[in-house]
């Protein structure tokens, strides 16, 4: 609990990658992660844990690793079976429109990596098991 007597937020955002191998190196790293949320195996989840440990001093157990990890396979599902580019369609009219942004604002970059990311989701999830 804080001791200040306002809120504080903390900002977050979404930019579009744009360098062609750095988005390469970034949808490696989500597939390795999918796959791993997915096959139970692998790095990504305990270097979470290690983040976790770090920022927080919690040292998670292997269940409750374990836990986040179901927790991270259980969103990343649901994810698949959505109809993400329509609802990046809307949003994006959306926000556009309220921010009075031109039609080729960034918003449009910002939902085509989304689009890609949801596409290496749906593929990873629909990919047998490994383990």
């Amino acid at each position: 609990m804080s001791s200040e007597a306002h809120v504080v937020g903390i900002d977050q955002s979404v930019q579009p990658i744009t360098h062609t191998e750095g988005l390469q190196n970034y949808l490696a790293r989500v597939r390795s992660a999918c796959i791993e949320a997915r096959d139970a195996n692998g790095p990504c989840f305990e270097a979470v844990k290690q983040a976790i440990y770090n920022n927080t001093a919690v040292e998670l157990t292997s269940e409750e690793l374990g836990h986040f990890r179901r927790g991270c396979f259980d969103f990343l599902s649901e994810l698949a079976h959505l109809d993400v580019d329509s609802i990046l369609v809307d949003v994006s009219a959306k926000v556009t429109h309220e921010l009075g942004l031109p039609a080729s604002s960034p918003v449009e970059s910002c939902c085509k990596l989304v689009s890609e990311v949801a596409i290496l989701v749906r593929d990873v999830m629909s990919e047998a098991c490994t383990s």
